[in-house]
């Protein structure tokens, strides 16, 4: 008498090489979808008069892209989540790269401008958020979503 493996074996291996076809073509479209949406966090600069960064101004991290974007912020209330932005409301990307050394982080743009920023961690209500300083001027974080 046959097992069922040796009875259907044909069928089985169908199935895996289907199945293997499908994760693959997922993998294609989850790279898709993520190469349309940015996702990263605003560093919000409230009244900041000196060097390049004028009040209210977003810059965007992304983690990984070492990509930065300004963005005025009136309209947006400060602790937004969720906020979803056309591209076309984004300046022009400005290229910069990380480096960290204790509780200093440093971004240092292909331009030639570096800024400090001290990084904290602070309680919020019953949740802890990760914020940045930057010349003792407050910054966060805010989760966004950049739509292509």
């Amino acid at each position: 008498m046959k097992s069922f493996v040796q009875k259907h074996g044909k069928l089985l291996i169908s199935v895996a090489v289907a199945l293997m076809v499908a994760a693959a073509c997922m993998g294609t479209l989850m790279q898709n979808r993520q190469t349309r949406s940015l996702v990263g966090a605003w560093m919000i600069y409230d009244g900041y008069d000196g060097g390049d960064l004028a009040p209210n101004v977003l810059v965007f991290a992304a983690d990984g892209t070492g990509i930065g974007y300004a963005l005025d912020s009136d309209g947006l209330d400060n602790g937004m989540e969720n906020i979803v932005l056309p591209r076309e409301r984004l300046s022009d990307a400005q290229p910069f790269h990380w480096q960290q050394s204790g509780k200093t982080l440093t971004m240092t743009y292909d331009a030639g401008d570096t800024r400090q920023l001290e990084i904290g961690i602070f309680p919020m209500g019953n949740t802890r958020e990760l914020s940045l300083t930057l010349g003792g001027l407050g910054g966060g974080w805010i989760p966004v979503t950049i739509a292509e």
